[in-house]
């Protein structure tokens, strides 16, 4: 793998090197055992760094400064992402699938159809971040900082919430992501069909009462029967 063009990047430049040479060597353990190296209160800066569409399964970034990154489609999957900034940072359609991200901040950022099922967001602060059409089934949200109309834009399954949030979603939320609208309409038409399924029962039997000679209150049959 090779690290693109950092044009926005204003972090550590030697961390950087790290980073790419684990990359070209298509080994994220040597950076796993460059950040172990430095103690346990170690917070890299990596600030503005571009790592769009790389593959960093199972990276430690713990701390980390990420503040603005480009994360666009990269993959994070099991990334351990505790206590980092991810401030204004873009991980849109990035895979953070069981990644642990409790007490980051990823306040102002783009998570626009990112996976983040199974992932740990204990405490993290998600305020003002964009979550249209984000998966966050089975995700720990204890804790977390997050507006309940912005939770509603996300893909909610088996989710841990944060106190006693409920998510109500509506149809008619122009802001609501296409997946939800269509979860809405389906629901809409099996109701319907369940509705007319209850008609026709009832109308059979009514039928089968009438030829039993049984006879039924008149505000149980239709006016023209």
């Amino acid at each position: 793998m090779i690290l693109g063009e950092q044009p926005d990047f204003f972090g550590n430049e030697r961390q950087l090197k790290m980073i790419k040479r684990a990359l070209e060597e298509e080994n994220i353990i040597i950076w796993n055992k460059f950040n172990l190296s430095n103690g346990p209160l170690f917070k890299a800066n990596l600030k503005g760094i571009n790592l769009s569409g790389l593959e960093l399964k199972e990276i430690n970034l713990t701390r980390a400064n990420l503040t603005g990154a480009n994360l666009v489609e990269t993959d994070l999957r099991f990334a351990k992402l505790e206590h980092a900034q991810l401030s204004k940072a873009d991980l849109s359609r990035a895979d953070l699938r069981g990644a642990n991200l409790n007490d980051a901040d990823l306040s102002l950022a783009s998570l626009i159809n990112t996976n983040l099922s199974r992932a740990k967001l204990e405490r993290v602060n998600l305020t003002d971040s964009d979550l249209r059409g984000t998966d966050m089934t089975d995700a720990s949200l204890t804790g977390a900082k997050v507006k309940p109309e912005d939770l509603a834009k996300t893909i909610i399954s088996n989710t841990k919430m944060p106190g006693k949030i409920k998510i109500v979603s509506k149809t008619d939320d122009t802001n609501a992501p296409p997946w939800m609208k269509a979860k809405e309409e389906e629901q809409q038409r099996k109701d319907l069909r369940l509705k007319k399924e209850k008609a026709q029962e009832e109308e059979v039997q009514k039928k089968r009462l009438r030829r039993l000679g049984i006879k039924q209150k008149l505000s149980s049959w239709d006016d023209d029967d």
